[in-house]
């Protein structure tokens, strides 16, 4: 008598963290995408951990669930820090599911994110899987749209196959990347449950670029995480100038002040501005004393500016605002290495060096391991 085997695909349960702080523009649109996944409602848990939202971000949510029926539990938890890494580390110590994603409030999500992300995980062995970020422009307009398709590009952010796997953005060039690769970061992951109960939580010390020094924690362990393009996050960009600066400069900034709290919480590329900007700012400043400067000061700028104008041809949507994508791009990279020289002085004091202090030092701080067994049995209330 012959037998039969039946594989059934594996169906854990999952719960989805959101950190949330003041996101009335765009947690609906987040929200939404979420609740029409293709993964069973019954296996969900999104779990939403608000920093104190002073604008109508619950009311938002609260009106979502109201004209849904048959939707994931959701619970609203209290975050009274506020900030990224605290939100996560909240939402993971409540956390019931086996795979637990860590998501955005400014992103929406594929209707097979979950699934998708789940099939890999399952596929693969990989203990973490993210997604490619597509780029979106946050108003129709020229700038926006130029913002947009630039940090999509290798120019612009460099060789981060989470960002340039959006092939279409870049003008006859196509990018043969298998699917799916080992990758330093990928986009809004879902970990294993036993991956924090390895290498801890997020580090608090980090208000930004928290999922950097976490994704590079857990390569470092001996962990595998893998970028895929079969899942899409849709990231909406930021819409002016003046936004990017800013936030250029306060990425640059946490890429350097994470070394105060963490071991190497970057790679190459995040340094190559800071470069960029202390080679220009030396040659320049020297150029009326050494002769050798004004060579140097010359291939630094006619280098980075081919390199400008090229990519700006091969980036932009319409030669017709080529411009807006030549001023876009040393925008980014100015303002980002501007941040990481100004967070220098965090790091060199001697204080920090010999890692002593309250707690916020790398020789102080160590990640929480203790994490609750998963389980999502029993009657789970919609939302609290």
């Amino acid at each position: 008598m012959c037998s039969l085997t039946i594989t059934r695909p594996w169906t854990p349960a999952v719960s989805i963290i959101i950190p949330t702080y003041n996101e009335q523009n765009h947690i609906a649109r987040t929200l939404s995408s979420l609740l029409n996944q293709d993964y069973p409602a019954q296996l969900t848990e999104i779990l939403i951990v608000d920093g104190g939202s002073t604008d109508t971000t619950l009311n938002i949510i609260h009106s979502c669930l109201h004209t849904r029926s048959h939707t994931p539990c959701i619970r609203i938890l209290n975050n009274p820090h506020r900030t990224t890494p605290h939100a996560l580390n909240i939402g993971i110590t409540a956390a019931r599911g086996e795979v637990i994603f860590t998501l955005g409030a400014h992103t929406t999500y594929s209707p097979n994110y979950i699934s998708g992300s789940i099939k890999i995980l399952h596929q693969t062995g990989a203990d973490a899987v993210g997604s490619t970020a597509v780029t979106l422009p946050s108003a129709p307009t020229p700038i926006a749209r130029a913002i947009a398709r630039v940090l999509a590009s290798p120019f612009g952010v460099g060789n981060s196959l989470m960002r340039i796997t959006r092939t279409r953005t870049i003008r006859h060039y196509t990018l043969s990347i298998p699917d799916p690769i080992p990758a330093d970061t990928a986009s809004c992951p879902a970990y294993r449950r036993t991956v924090f109960e390895k290498i801890g939580t997020f580090n608090t010390a980090l208000t930004r670029n928290q999922d950097i020094e976490f994704n590079l924690r857990l390569r470092r362990a001996g962990l595998k995480l893998l970028l895929t393009r079969q899942i899409k996050t849709y990231y909406y960009a930021r819409a002016t100038l003046s936004q990017l600066f800013k936030n250029s400069l306060e990425n640059g900034y946490w890429v350097i002040k994470s070394l105060r709290y963490a071991r190497r919480p970057f790679v190459l590329r995040h340094l190559i501005p800071a470069a960029f900007v202390t080679a220009t700012l030396i040659t320049a400043l020297t150029t009326p004393f050494l002769p050798i400067a004004r060579i140097l000061f010359a291939v630094i700028s006619g280098l980075y500016i081919t390199a400008d104008i090229i990519s700006s041809i091969l980036t932009a949507h319409s030669l017709r605002h080529l411009h807006l994508y030549i001023i876009t791009y040393p925008t980014l990279h100015i303002a980002y290495g501007i941040g990481s020289l100004l967070a220098l002085p965090a790091i060199i004091k001697p204080e920090l060096r010999r890692g002593t202090g309250s707690g916020t030092t790398r020789g102080n701080w160590q990640p929480d391991k203790r994490i609750p067994e998963a389980g999502m049995e029993g009657k789970m209330p919609a939302i609290s």
